[in-house]
């Protein structure tokens, strides 16, 4: 079995700007790391989609390995597009 987190789930797990300034104040050199180097992504988020901070698509996945509790599951076949407006995207 594969399991797929898709877009539409980790697209709603957002980190706000504020929230990641407080993260970087309170985890000392590492948390300053990571807020340093994720400057560029939440611009990206800033400047496309209007949004005060960025989505956490790979850290989404992480936690649903670690703990699937937090996820609702569903079974079926994954189709993905190959043509059209739509191309890439996988529809279940």
């Amino acid at each position: 079995p594969v399991t797929v987190v898709g877009l539409d789930v980790t697209s709603r797990c957002v980190l706000p700007a504020a929230r990641a300034a407080a993260l970087r104040d309170a985890a000392g050199d590492t948390g300053r790391l990571l807020f340093d180097i994720s400057r560029r992504y939440e611009a990206l988020y800033r400047e496309h989609d209007g949004l005060d901070g960025c989505c956490l698509h790979d850290v989404t996945a992480a936690v649903c390995l670690v703990e699937p509790s937090l996820f609702r599951f569903e079974t079926g076949p994954i189709r993905v597009v190959t043509a059209g407006i739509a191309v890439g995207q996988t529809i279940q």
